[in-house]
């Protein structure tokens, strides 16, 4: 019997001691993920004085392993492997037809 589960990324950031300000992403490959937390890093780096220590992360995260949390400045950028997540599914509601793959806002952590 084959195994219907497949593991899932939930990608986001917040501020240290900060619950999580913005939306979370369920992302189905690991490279997806990657590429939308190298967007979270520059979209945060955007927004504070010295990017200097975003830009490094930035410069060494293609040969990262990006599975967890990663501390730059006072962030926390993380991404989570999860089994069957139970992200709600919006297709029914932007009338379109499920494929799986899609984003998901990922449940509340």
């Amino acid at each position: 019997m084959t195994s219907t589960k497949r593991t899932r990324y939930h990608v986001g950031n917040r501020e240290i001691g900060r619950d999580v300000e913005y939306r979370v992403e369920c992302i189905g490959p690991l490279d997806e993920a990657r590429e939308w937390l190298r967007a979270d890093v520059e979209a945060v780096a955007e927004d504070v004085e010295d990017p200097s220590p975003f830009d490094a992360f930035l410069d060494r995260l293609d040969d990262a392993e990006i599975v967890g949390e990663h501390h730059i400045d006072a962030f926390t950028f993380f991404v989570r492997a999860v089994e069957d997540c139970g992200c709600p599914c919006d297709c029914a509601e932007r009338g379109e037809k499920c494929d799986g793959e899609h984003r998901r806002e990922a449940v509340a952590e």
